[in-house]
C-alpha cells in the first residue's frame, strides 16, 4: 500500500491500482504557514482562515482537486536568487561591505552600494541620529563559599557541570581544588540544548547533562548555595499604594495583606470570534484566599501564592465590554451556567484560565486593554 504524498490527501492505495491513478486527489499545492500561533496554507489563506489548534489545521480540506495521486516526495523550493544559486553550486561573491551574496544578489548589492555612495550630503546630514549604544554588561563575578563556613558532608558542588562531593576527611584548600563548570545559563532553543558560555549544542537531555564544562573556577568548588539578592522593599509598598489608590480595588476589598509581598505572574492571551482567553501562571495558587472580579469593562485579580506569603494584584482595563461574572471567590467555581465569563484552575494549582465572553460578538480587539498603543496580538476574526 502506498500513501499519497500530497498534503492533506492521505489516500492509501496500491501504487499499481487503477484507483491510485484515476481517483480524485484533493490536496494543498502550497506550503504550511505558521505565524504567531496561527496555522494556515499559503495556497488558500484567503478562503480558509488561519486556525490556532493543530488538530483544526490538519482538518483543513484540500483546496485543489486533480485526477490521480502521487507517490513522489516533495522537495523544498529554492529561493530564486539566493538558495537556487547555492543549490547549483555557484560560489558566493563578496560585496564592498564584506557580505557574501549569491547570484543576482551580488549585482543588486553592488548597485545599492553605488547608489548609496551618490547620496547627496544634504540627505546624510538630515539622517536620523544613531541610536544610543547599549550599556556594557556587568562583569561576571564568580561566587565562592564564605571562609570558615560549615559545609555538610556529602554536599555537591553547586556550579553547573561539576558534581564534586565534599569530603571532610582532608583539610580543604580551595586554591588547589580543580572545579570545571559552565558559568553561562542553560539555553534551550528549537529542540537544541546547550549553555550560553560555550558553542556545543545537543538534542537529547542526557547528552546535555554530559556537555564538557568550559570554565575553570578560580576559587575552588561552591558547596553552599549563594544567597539570592533580596528584592527592594519599596516594590511592596508601591504595590500597596497602587491598590489603595485604585477605587475598584478598594470597593471590592482587594489589597496586599500584612506579611505578604507583591509578585508578578506570567500571562498569555488570545481571542476567538466571541471570547478572549487569558492564562495566568501562578504556581502554588491558594484558591481559598484568591479572588477574581469580572466586570463589564474591567478584570480584577487578587491571587494568593507561596503559602500566604505572596500576592499578585492586577487590574485590566479591557478594550471591549464582556459579560460579567456574579461569583468572585475562585474556590467556588468558575461561574458555569450563569451566562457570563468563566474561569478554571488546573488540578495542580499551577495556572488559572479565564474566558471572557464578548458582548459585541464577532468584533476583534486590536489590544487587550483600552488606551494601549496599536499592535497588540494578531487577530483574524470579525471586524474592527
Amino acid at each position: 500500500m502506498t500513501i499519497c504524498t500530497r498534503p492533506s490527501c492521505g489516500a492509501d492505495h496500491p501504487p499499481s491500482s487503477s484507483a491510485f491513478l484515476t481517483s480524485e486527489c484533493s490536496h494543498h499545492p502550497g506550503e504550511p504557514v505558521f505565524h504567531e500561533g496561527q496555522k494556515s496554507w499559503s495556497c488558500c489563506k484567503e478562503v480558509n482562515k488561519p486556525v490556532l489548534d493543530f488538530d483544526d489545521f490538519v482538518q483543513i480540506a484540500g483546496c485543489t482537486t486533480v485526477k490521480g495521486h502521487s507517490a513522489e516526495k516533495r522537495t523544498k523550493k529554492a529561493d530564486e536568487n539566493g538558495d537556487k544559486a547555492a543549490v547549483q553550486g555557484e560560489e558566493p561573491k563578496v560585496d564592498q561591505n564584506g557580505k557574501e551574496v549569491y547570484g543576482n544578489g551580488a549585482a543588486a548589492s553592488s548597485s545599492m552600494s553605488a547608489s548609496s555612495s551618490k547620496t547627496p550630503a544634504s540627505k546624510s546630514a538630515a539622517a536620523a541620529p544613531a541610536p544610543p549604544k547599549p550599556s556594557a554588561p556587568q562583569p561576571y563575578v564568580e561566587p565562592r563559599d564564605p571562609e570558615g563556613a560549615t559545609i555538610p558532608v556529602g554536599s555537591i558542588c553547586k556550579r553547573p557541570g561539576c558534581g564534586a562531593k565534599y569530603d571532610d576527611t582532608t583539610p580543604r584548600d580551595p586554591a588547589k581544588e580543580q572545579c570545571k563548570y559552565h558559568k553561562g545559563a542553560p539555553l534551550f532553543h528549537e529542540g537544541t540544548k546547550g549553555y550560553t558560555c560555550c558553542k556545543r549544542r545537543v538534542l537529547e537531555f542526557n547528552e546535555f547533562l554530559k556537555i564538557e564544562p568550559c570554565t575553570a573556577a578560580e576559587s575552588g568548588h561552591l558547596f553552599l548555595q549563594p544567597p539570592k539578592p533580596s528584592a527592594p522593599s519599596s516594590s511592596d509598598s508601591t504595590a500597596s499604594n497602587l491598590a489603595s489608590e485604585d477605587p475598584l480595588f478598594t470597593s471590592n476589598g482587594l489589597a496586599i495583606l500584612p506579611g505578604e509581598s507583591a509578585v508578578d505572574v506570567r500571562m498569555d492571551h488570545y481571542e476567538t470570534r466571541d471570547s478572549v482567553h487569558l492564562t495566568f501562571y501562578c504556581r502554588g495558587l491558594d484558591v481559598e484566599k484568591s479572588r477574581i472580579v469580572i466586570l463589564t469593562d474591567d478584570l480584577l485579580l487578587s491571587l494568593s501564592m507561596g503559602c500566604g506569603t505572596k500576592r499578585h494584584l492586577l487590574h485590566l482595563r479591557l478594550y471591549g465590554s464582556v459579560e460579567p461574572a456574579t461569583e468572585t471567590e475562585i474556590a467556588k467555581g468558575g461561574g458555569e451556567g450563569q451566562g457570563g465569563s468563566t474561569w478554571t484552575v488546573s488540578p495542580s494549582k499551577i495556572k488559572l484560565d479565564v474566558v471572557l465572553q464578548k458582548r459585541d460578538k464577532g468584533r476583534s480587539w486590536p489590544t487587550l486593554q483600552r488606551g494601549e498603543g496599536g499592535g497588540g496580538y494578531g487577530l483574524t476574526f470579525g471586524t474592527r
